[in-house]
Formats: structure tokens, sequence, C-alpha cells
């Protein structure tokens, strides 16, 4: 049961992250004039189309590891292009606005990531608590009583006090192990 979660997990996460990537190369062709044939999630045999009024093709395909958007180009040979649609072919437009519709899908990637950090760092991950193992019978923190399972609550900073200083006074707290490393 664990690996089907395991490979649905992952199918969904690569499902998010190739249509993130296909939509930036859609957006950005769309925004330089640039006409749209087909979207599609996924290779092979079609699950779902839809065509919109657009005459995009949507399409979801049955094997989720990849997708691609077939733009209206002069240099592909299967493709019949008449002289009033010439102006919305990819290979018709500046250097730079192909140039940004190619670095759209990555870019999109980056921003998506951009966008997990932050909700990651806005809503906090999950820390683990300073629960100490078992010491060595011979280290100090035996002979001082240290067990396995105590917890770390707070540390003192004693500077170069290394005698029997007194374990008295103020603690810092320590909530998790990333805090006290």
């Amino acid at each position: 049961m664990q690996a089907l979660i395991t490979i649905a997990a992952f199918l969904l996460t690569l499902g998010v992250l190739v249509s993130f990537h296909e939509f930036g190369h859609f957006l950005a062709a769309r925004c330089c004039g640039v006409r749209v044939l087909r979207f599609a999630i996924g290779f092979g045999k079609p699950i779902y189309t839809f065509r919109a009024k657009n005459k995009t093709e949507w399409v979801l395909a049955s094997v989720p590891l990849g997708g691609y958007v077939k733009l209206l180009d002069g240099r592909d040979r299967r493709q019949i292009i008449p002289p009033a649609e010439e102006s919305q072919a990819f290979d018709k437009k500046p250097l730079w606005q192909r140039s940004f519709i190619v670095t759209a899908g990555p870019f999109a990637n980056f921003f998506l990531a951009v966008i997990f950090f932050a909700f990651i760092y806005l809503s906090g991950a999950p820390q683990l608590p300073a629960v100490l193992k078992a010491p060595l019978e011979t280290s100090l923190a035996a002979q001082l009583g240290v067990n396995e399972g105590d917890r770390v609550v707070g540390w003192e900073d004693l500077g170069a006090q290394t005698g029997n200083a007194p374990l008295l006074g103020e603690f810092e707290p320590v909530p998790s192990w990333n805090a006290l490393r």
C-alpha cells in the first residue's frame, strides 16, 4: 500500500511541475501573439480532449510523465499556414519573443519553487525535539546522570569556566535540535 501511495504522490508532484512548466510556455506564447495548437499534459493515447473557441486543443494523456505545447510554426512541414495566420507563427516572431517563450517554462518552475518555499517558511515545518540517546558509560554525561530519553530544555554558556561551576542561573530555551545546533 505504501508503494502505491508513493507512486501516486510522485505522479501528482510530477503532474503539477509539468503542468506549471507547460503553462509558462503557453502563457508566454499567447502574450506574444503566437497561436497555440495543442496544450498536452502527458504522452500517449489521449484520455480527455477539449477544443477551445480559440482552436487550442487541451489534452490529458495516459502517460503522465511529461507534456508539451505545440505552437503554430512554419518550420514544421506538416503544418500548412494560411497567409492570414503567418503573423501568429512562432518562427515569424522576433528573437526576443521566441527566447521569452522558450525560457518561460523553466522560469515558471522557478516561480513555483519560490511560492512553495514561501508557503513552507510561513507555515513552518515540524522540528524534532532535543531528546538524547544513551551516553557512553565512561563519558562525563553518564557520570552526571544523563539517561537515554532525557530532553534538553535549555543550555547555558559557561564560557571559560570548565571547573566545578554551579549550573545555576538563566538558561536559553532549546525547542528543537535545530535550535540546539
